[in-house]
C-alpha cells in the first residue's frame, strides 16, 4: 500500500546513523598466518569476525584477502580452507 508523503516528516532522520561495527581483515589475516592453521569461512566468521558481519560478506572479505596475496584458499572437495599462503605454489 503507498505512504502518503507527508508520513516521511514523521520519520527519525537516519544521516547521522554510523554504519555496522566493522572488522579489520588485515588485522584477521595477520591471525590466521599466526596461527599456522587453515579456518572455513564459518570458523572465521564466528572466531575471528564475531559475527559482527554475514557469512556472506566474510566470504567475500576472505576472498579480497586471496586476491591480495595475504591469504591462501585451498578447496578440499567440500568446503573451502583459509590459510597462510604456502611457498612454491600448489
Amino acid at each position: 500500500m503507498p505512504k502518503e508523503l507527508s508520513e516521511f516528516a514523521k520519520l527519525e532522520e537516519v544521516e547521522a546513523r554510523q554504519g555496522g561495527r566493522k572488522v579489520e581483515w588485515e588485522d584477521v589475516a595477520h591471525k590466521i598466518v599466526e596461527s599456522n592453521e587453515a579456518f572455513t569461512v564459518k570458523e572465521v566468521h564466528e572466531k575471528f569476525a564475531n559475527k559482527a558481519v554475514t557469512l556472506f560478506r566474510t566470504k567475500n572479505a576472505l576472498d579480497n584477502l586471496v586476491e591480495k596475496k595475504l591469504l591462501d584458499r585451498r578447496y578440499d572437495g567440500k568446503r573451502f580452507w583459509y590459510c597462510k599462503p604456502l611457498q612454491g605454489g600448489a
